[in-house]
């Protein structure tokens, strides 16, 4: 093969790289009554364990897409917490934060978070608040969504109900803390809406490697052995 030749199938190589052939996209749709913070991780990502950030408004849509060789990652992990900026101007207070980190945080529904350097805005965004890992599902149809959907209503309307079939579903362990009790609680919220709704939720085990649309769907649920409540989340898929 001539140098020529060699030059142009690596010029080709590099192209297919950055190509947006290769780029999965994930939608995610903000169907609670509240901002919440997506975080995503990549398989094969380097440095590891880096984690991106989107800021969804309700009713809102937000998007992960990724160029050059990023573009063909998996994705690793999905995690959902509340953005609260009541919150965020209770933290601003207590760690006492200068203007400009003050103002940096408080705009960042508004920006990519992966490039913030303040670490104040960091440590909020990555330590300080607490992340779920939501069940993800597949639906079948629309029908379904709706299923969901006046499930969710039913939740929300009786907390009676819901304390008991949270305390069977999430069995979260008394002594585990709010770490511990996060996850179960968006593991009941799956079982709560089988309960009430009759459907039987699909979980997706696999299929990262591929463009998704989720809906993003969440209510408040009390937290077993306790009298706090606590957001729950569960993620419907589609293929995009």
């Amino acid at each position: 093969m001539n140098s020529i030749a060699k030059k142009a199938l690596l010029a080709l190589a590099f192209l297919s790289i950055g190509s947006p052939m290769l780029a999965y996209t994930w939608t995610f749709n903000n169907k609670t009554d509240k901002p919440i913070i997506v975080e995503m991780m990549l398989i094969a990502d380097l440095p590891m364990n880096q984690r991106y950030f989107r800021i969804i408004e309700p009713g809102r849509p937000g998007k992960f897409e990724f160029v050059g060789i990023k573009g063909g990652y998996c994705y690793r992990s999905i995690r959902l917490t509340e953005w609260d900026v009541e919150d965020v101007k209770k933290y601003i207070n207590e760690n006492k934060l200068n203007a400009a980190d003050s103002a940096e945080l408080l705009s960042a529904p508004k920006i990519d978070l992966y490039p913030v350097r303040s670490k104040p805005v960091l440590y909020y965004i990555w330590d300080y608040l607490m992340y779920h890992t939501p069940e993800i599902v597949y639906v079948k149809s629309a029908f379904d969504t709706q299923k969901i959907v006046s499930a969710l209503k039913a939740i929300g309307s009786s907390t009676e109900k819901t304390a008991e079939l949270v305390g069977k579903a999430a069995a979260a362990p008394a002594t585990g803390g709010a770490s511990a009790a996060v996850p179960s609680m968006d593991l009941g919220l799956k079982k709560l809406i089988e309960s009430i709704s009759g459907l039987v939720l699909e979980s997706i085990a696999k299929g990262s490697c591929r463009d998704r649309i989720f809906d993003v769907f969440g209510t408040e649920i009390d937290v077993p052995g306790t009298k706090k409540k606590e957001n729950a989340y569960i993620l419907t898929t589609r293929e995009n």
